[in-house]
């Protein structure tokens, strides 16, 4: 029963583990077919190693990780390692970083920064294009512009909330999924403790039973034994009784035979 406890509470303890932890996207933009190390880690000074994955740039310089681990809001810090044929060209760590919430390094020869945006460089190259195609200046076009501004604004900002409505519904899935994990162990635990007490209630029960029976089982054997001793008592007596008879009959027996041997005797003297 012990054991079973100790299974169930491991199990619920290892679902709510699994349940708890939450992805956490990492992407670096870099040179390309550069081998790339990334370093999940504690934050903090020290160096404490969390999870480690090694990859290599594809023809864009983009390599992307995903770690799962930790709880939703913990932070964490992120070393990266860039290596051409096993020499170091760049090597960063950057820090206090949001578990759940996707990360994107940059580290090239333009830029080496931690809040990389992939998506404002898409804008700002769509804004110059826009200018470039731009031949005479008129009054239509400025207002094409800012519409076509207002349009890339509303884009990012609508990227943004849903973004945000994104993490929210996950966090909110996260904490549904951790109550009823939670509620689900505390029913698995009333449960066997109920078990529990029911075995121990039937263990006491026929423990007062076997009791009670092997009670009767000596007070019967005592009056059996009183009656035995009493039987043999009596059987002694008989037994005395007709030893005393057979006596009794032995001396009758040899009285009558020595008054016939005196009678005898008598009878001889006489003639």
């Amino acid at each position: 029963m012990v054991r079973k406890l100790a299974l169930g509470l491991i199990f619920v303890v290892v679902l709510i583990s699994l349940v708890s932890a939450v992805d956490t996207e990492i992407k670096v933009k870099t040179l390309a077919d550069h081998k790339v190390s990334i370093y999940v880690l504690k934050p903090g000074e020290t160096y404490a190693l969390l999870e480690s994955y090694h990859k290599t740039s594809d023809s864009v310089g983009a390599a992307s990780v995903v770690f799962s681990g930790g709880s939703s809001g913990s932070k964490i810090d992120v070393k990266v390692d860039v290596k051409k044929n096993n020499v170091m060209v760049f090597s960063q760590r950057f820090e206090d970083y949001e578990i759940g919430k996707p990360i994107w390094i940059r580290m090239d020869y333009e830029e080496i920064t931690g809040t990389y945006n992939p998506n404002l460089g898409k804008v700002n190259e769509t804004v110059e294009n826009e200018n470039k195609t731009v031949e005479e200046p008129v009054a239509e076009d400025n207002s094409e512009e800012k519409i076509g501004e207002e349009d890339s604004n509303q884009e990012v900002t609508g990227l943004a909330v849903s973004n945000d409505m994104g993490e929210n519904s996950s966090s909110a899935l996260i904490y549904i999924i951790v109550v009823v994990g939670v509620l689900g162990f505390l029913i698995v635990i009333f449960f066997v403790a109920r078990h529990f007490m029911i075995n121990e209630q039937g263990v006491v029960s026929g423990i007062n039973v076997k009791t009670a029976v092997s009670n009767n089982r000596v007070v019967n054997d005592n009056r059996e034994i009183h009656r035995l001793q009493r039987e043999l008592e009596s059987a002694k007596r008989e037994i005395s009784k007709l030893k005393k008879e057979d006596k009794i009959k032995e001396i009758e027996r040899k009285i009558d035979e020595e008054k016939k041997e005196l009678s005898k005797l008598r009878r001889e003297n006489f003639y």
